[in-house]
């Protein structure tokens, strides 16, 4: 993902916190997608384990799990694992254009 720029970055924080709702995504899910973007502005190139991205949320991996697969099942998250040398999954990278996609058209048609 290109990087994004602070006031863009702070436009689409506002976006996800006034719009959450009409995407159909839980206080829990907002939790995790806020925690997804802060480590995206904060460290754009790293990618980010469960349990790291669980402490960022102030959840249990466990939690974190079943929030990022209800948010790739509602086609919101791409969500791309990452692996070691040795084969073994060492975390993942989060694409949230598709939920920014979904709030553009929110954002547009309450504009209207």
């Amino acid at each position: 993902m290109p990087p994004v720029d602070a006031p863009s970055q702070l436009h689409r924080l506002y976006l996800v916190c006034k719009y959450y709702r009409a995407l159909g995504i839980t206080a829990a899910e907002l939790e995790i997608v806020l925690a997804i973007l802060i480590h995206q502005f904060d460290s754009p190139d790293v990618p980010l384990s469960n349990r790291m991205l669980a402490m960022l949320a102030g959840k249990v991996t466990r939690a974190v799990q079943i929030h990022v697969h209800a948010l790739s099942a509602s086609e919101l998250l791409i969500v791309k694992p990452t692996f070691r040398t040795d084969g073994g999954q060492e975390a993942n990278t989060y694409d949230l254009s598709p939920l920014f996609a979904a709030l553009e058209e929110v954002d547009l048609w309450r504009c209207q």
